[in-house]
């Protein structure tokens, strides 16, 4: 029953980071964008699955790397340079 318990928390969580973060679709997406939602799927999966972590942890985890995702996003629409260094390259 606590696994379904931390599923279900960790998937309500997701759904408001995501809210949070904005929706994109694969072919928008940076660098940036493209590592903070494979991180943020592995510490979801941490959080959901392994019983040894402490739910408060990794609630602390998500939202401080959600916080960093963030705070990036909005420095790189702030900063051309910032933005150019998140982009993609094009060959």
């Amino acid at each position: 029953m606590e696994i379904v318990a931390r599923v279900v928390l960790a998937f309500a969580i997701m759904m408001i980071i995501t809210r949070m973060l904005g929706k994109q679709t694969i072919a928008q997406m940076t660098y940036h964008d493209f590592v903070a939602a494979i991180t943020l799927g592995a510490l979801t999966a941490n959080l959901a699955f392994n019983n040894m972590i402490k739910i408060s942890h990794m609630i602390v985890v998500l939202l401080t790397f959600s916080g960093i995702a963030y705070s990036l996003m909005i420095l790189s629409l702030k900063s051309r340079k910032c933005e150019n260094g998140f982009r993609a390259s094009r060959r």
